[in-house]
């Protein structure tokens, strides 16, 4: 199974709208959406002022380890970065494999307890 990623605004409270994917009409999917850890929607934004009393310039100048704090900032973005593709990629390949015996029977068990939860509420 293949992962894609996309960075999305809500526009409404409590939904998603996805347009342009790559599946075909009566393809199963599965979902995980996960809030942006980048997100800042309820902060407010840093001001000149607020930055420079902020403790966060000079905050590497005792460092010794750190001669370069442009580049060490550099390479902390780079980091994460690659964990982030490290990460999709583990995604990808947990699902690339088969499923089990035992999984057709758990799907089924679980689509039954689920229809019995909902049933109602339709």
């Amino acid at each position: 199974m293949e992962a894609i990623r996309l960075h999305k605004l809500i526009e409404k409270d409590g939904q998603i709208t996805l347009k342009d994917l790559p599946f075909k009409k009566g393809q199963s999917i599965e979902m995980i959406v996960l809030l942006d850890s980048n997100d800042k929607s309820g902060t407010q934004p840093l001001t000149a002022n607020k930055l420079r009393t902020s403790g966060l310039i000079g905050l590497w100048k005792d460092r010794e380890d750190i001669t370069d704090s442009a580049e060490y900032a550099r390479q902390l973005r780079e980091n994460n970065c690659k964990f982030n593709r490290d990460l999709l990629e583990k995604i990808n390949t947990a699902y690339e494999d088969l499923p089990d015996q035992d999984e057709p029977h758990f799907l089924n068990r679980m689509k039954i307890r689920h229809k019995s939860i909902v049933e109602e509420q339709w």
